[in-house]
């Protein structure tokens, strides 16, 4: 599968977990996604655009929402 201008959904994903990576190494991550801060939008949200790890993000495409 792939978007309008030809990408496809693993490329997006791919790119979009290096750009967490980066984000998680960044020495003021923390100052921003605290352990609260990080709880509460896990609530609503799974994978590591909620702070999460990376490895956690890892198995965003095994929760059955049609991406691998």
């Amino acid at each position: 599968m792939s978007n309008d201008d030809g990408n496809s959904l693993s490329k997006i994903r791919s790119d979009a977990i290096d750009k967490i990576r980066r984000l998680q190494r960044s020495p003021r991550y923390h100052s921003f996604f605290n352990a609260e801060a990080i709880e509460a939008f896990n609530k609503i949200e799974s994978s590591a655009l909620a702070g999460g790890t990376i490895t956690h993000t890892d198995k965003i495409g095994s929760k059955g929402n049609g991406s691998t």
